[in-house]
């Protein structure tokens, strides 16, 4: 049963630690790159967004 225990620990700490590579955090400073396609001529076109600023999320007040 100890094992076991150990085991499924650590499963969960292999899969924190997976999820933070596959889910980098975005903040200033991040450069995103994409390649769009027009569907119509099928033309590619690079995109690069450059994240220079962040609020803070919005708020929502009522019900």
């Amino acid at each position: 049963m100890k094992k076991f225990s150990l085991l499924i620990v650590a499963l969960i700490v292999a899969h924190i630690a997976a999820a933070q590579i596959v889910n980098p955090k975005i903040g200033v400073g991040s450069v995103l790159n994409y390649n769009v396609v027009a569907t119509s001529t099928g033309q590619q076109i690079p995109l690069t967004l450059n994240i220079i600023s962040l609020n803070d999320p919005m708020k929502r007040s009522g019900p």
